[in-house]
């Protein structure tokens, strides 16, 4: 990548980036192009360089979250011998950044994918290698009797996301009114049924 892309490149993620905090801050739908591009100090045809319309920074945004892998994540998945850990800290990764992003993104994000009828919790590019990883997590801990539902670890897996879908859902229409994060954790928790000295202080039930 050359300078100029590079440049570009960063355009593109400043603006995405005060959108994003302008919805959160006034809603979506109170949010013009005209307000991000004076927000992001740019003209009107470098936003439509990057991005076709409002909708479309949302879905970047999303994407980026998706492909979004923290240094600590990494680390739990290479070094550690708990397989809850190693389950955990890929979804942990995920819901922080929900979090951040807060109820009026994700919402518009599954706004988009019914007006598109496609669904943006499971891009094929990301979403396979994810899956990948959790049915291999998932499979080793019952081996090793960390995880004690001995149901085939795709079915767990595809539960788990399907899970998390219902709570992005529940917690936009609430307005972010509870901890997504924690709410995940104990629902996976209850269906991989975890063995309890895995687990960390007041994650037992």
């Amino acid at each position: 990548m050359n300078r100029e892309d590079s440049k570009a490149e960063g355009t593109g993620e400043r603006i995405a980036r005060i959108a994003i905090g302008l919805f959160r801050e006034k809603g979506y739908d109170n949010v013009t192009i005209d307000e991000i591009c004076r927000a992001a100090g740019v003209v009107k045809g470098t936003f439509y360089y990057h991005f076709k319309a409002k909708e479309e920074v949302v879905l970047n945004f999303y994407k980026r979250l998706a492909q979004r892998f923290d240094d600590k994540t990494a680390r739990i998945l290479v070094s550690s011998d708990n397989s809850w850990e190693k389950v955990w800290a890929i979804s942990a990764s995920y819901f922080e950044q929900t979090s951040l992003a807060g109820p009026e993104v994700e919402g518009q994000i599954i706004i988009n994918g019914i007006k598109n009828r496609t669904n943006p919790f499971t891009m094929p590019e990301f979403h396979s290698r994810l899956r990948a990883i959790g049915i291999a997590l998932i499979k080793k801990g019952q081996s090793l009797g960390h995880f004690r539902n001995m149901a085939p670890p795709e079915a767990l897996q595809n539960n788990m996301i399907h899970i998390s879908i219902g709570l992005v859902f529940d917690w936009s229409v609430a307005g972010g009114s509870f901890d997504i994060k924690q709410a995940m954790k104990e629902a996976t928790i209850a269906l991989l049924d975890v063995r309890e000295d895995l687990l960390g202080e007041g994650e037992a039930s």
